[in-house]
């Protein structure tokens, strides 16, 4: 049974340093900015059911921002997770977010300022174990982007609905086998680029050590597009994760993944990317941890428009670097500072080129 208060309350006020505020490529205006983030989770596990709800607010005084100096965000999480028995369980996640400016994520989506969206992440997940030694994992994704600007909207505005499975077979007590077959079809409202998708894959996931995992995954995807002035695609699919938890709390990360993604370019199908990620979290006392994250993604524009005559390929390199500290002062309040750098190079037009520094020191109240 549960024991203890539900809810935690918490806000975050912070005061940052951006020196590219519309991430131009020329005039960049910076500014120092004033964050406010109050926000209430409600978090209730029981003996086979989880739920567990999160409200957050973002609000952003811009001191020297031309035009509008107020930006705000609200975000909303909620989970319902339940186990049936020992053998099966079943975990639903829903995240809603409304912002001016776009997430660094996989593929080809940059930090840019776009505008204001609203963006609906749903997913559900069931794990079954069959026998002993295998068991399989069945995932469907819902993802849902909206732009408040038509324009940006005709070319941006989609959903994507994603169906996967994993099937696991344990080979040694270290080691399990995978395969896995996914399934997407991504409707834009407005611009003919809705396509279908397929990719299958075979991999391992692995235990260096106890608190030390390794997983991999190759195979091929298949792309096609309901619009005849694009043209169908096979290209391979890769990917690489390793976690290392040396550490009480303290760990290191990397990853790699070759795939296809979403492009914000209309003139293109898509973009096909290598990304590769890397961080670490340390505690070098149990109040006092530091991070490092880097991120690093090559897009790779190919020429399927039967309407653009060129047909070589573009290149776009997106890189994000960051630092962040943290000191717990006591239960109640942690300090916080941070770091970070992003830049975007492009053969598609300089015009989505820039650099930005970003800083911030700030402070959490948490009850």
């Amino acid at each position: 049974m549960r024991t203890g208060k539900p809810f935690t309350v918490s806000a975050t006020l912070r005061e940052e340093y951006d020196s590219n505020v519309f991430t131009s490529n020329t005039n960049e205006v910076d500014s120092f900015i004033t964050s406010i983030e109050p926000a209430i989770l409600f978090d209730y596990p029981m003996e086979q059911t989880l739920f567990s709800f999160r409200y957050g607010f973002t609000g952003k005084f811009y001191v020297d921002r031309p035009g509008n100096d107020f930006d705000y965000g609200q975000d909303f999480t909620a989970r319902i997770a339940h186990t049936f028995s020992p053998n099966f369980d079943i975990d639903v996640r829903n995240h809603f977010r409304f912002s001016q400016e776009s997430q660094i994520g996989a593929g080809a989506v940059t930090q840019r300022r776009l505008g204001d969206n609203y963006v609906n992440e749903f997913s559900a997940a069931g794990t079954a174990k069959w026998t002993e030694r295998f068991s399989t994992l069945t995932t469907y994704r819902n993802n849902y982007r909206h732009y408040v600007d038509s324009g940006l909207g005709s070319v941006n505005d989609y959903v994507e609905n994603t169906l996967s499975n994993d099937f696991r077979l344990t080979v040694l007590p270290t080691t399990t086998a995978v395969i896995n077959v996914t399934g997407d079809r991504i409707d834009y409202d407005t611009i003919p680029r809705s396509n279908t998708g397929v990719i299958v894959s075979v991999g391992a996931d692995h235990y260096i050590s106890p608190v030390w995992l390794i997983s991999g995954r190759v195979g091929g995807e298949y792309r096609t597009y309901d619009n005849s002035i694009f043209s169908d695609q096979v290209s391979p699919y890769a990917s690489l994760d390793t976690i290392w938890n040396y550490a009480p709390k303290s760990s290191v990360r990397f990853g790699y993944q070759h795939t296809t993604a979403v492009t914000d370019i209309s003139t293109y199908s898509n973009a096909e990317t290598d990304q590769i990620s890397a961080g670490i979290n340390h505690y070098f006392t149990p109040k006092l941890s530091l991070g490092a994250d880097a991120a690093y993604v090559l897009a790779q524009y190919e020429t399927r428009n039967s309407f653009v005559p060129v047909s070589d390929s573009l290149d776009e390199n997106t890189a994000i670097f960051g630092l962040r500290a943290s000191y717990e002062f006591s239960q109640y309040v942690t300090f916080l500072a941070g770091y970070t750098y992003s830049f975007v190079s492009s053969q598609v037009s300089s015009g989505r080129e820039y650099d930005r520094n970003q800083v911030y020191i700030g402070v959490r109240g948490v009850y």
